[in-house]
């Protein structure tokens, strides 16, 4: 269950023409076109990115000419990146954290002694 999560997680979910083509591969030699979503990861990388850019934007300086702020990518691309990953790091450990190896995890803790006070 831990590996089907964690591939969902890093592989593009194929969408259901690339099935049907998986299908028919085996009937034709010739180069299928890609046709397949992207990783949920690269998804999250960008929504990671969009909460970072939203964090700091308060902090930007106003850009005399227009009034508008600046963009924190040309201000402080090193603390986007970051904060960016760290944002990143704590969305892929919540999503694989039910199946994380070492003791039972809280959800399975919970059933357990659901299971025990059942008794």
């Amino acid at each position: 269950e831990g590996q089907r999560r964690y591939a969902h997680w890093s592989q593009a979910a194929k969408t259901e023409e690339a099935e049907a083509d998986d299908q028919q591969k085996q009937d034709s030699a010739k180069p299928l076109p890609p046709t397949r979503e992207e990783p949920t990861a690269a998804l999250m990388k960008r929504y990671c990115e969009v909460r970072a850019r939203a964090f700091l934007q308060p902090f930007c300086p106003k850009d005399e000419t227009t009034g508008r702020r600046l963009d924190p990518r040309q201000l402080w691309r090193s603390q986007l990146g970051r904060l960016t990953s760290r944002l990143y790091r704590k969305e892929k450990k919540k999503f694989l954290a039910p199946w994380a190896p070492g003791k039972l995890t809280a959800k399975l803790q919970q059933l357990v002694a659901a299971r025990m006070i059942r008794r």
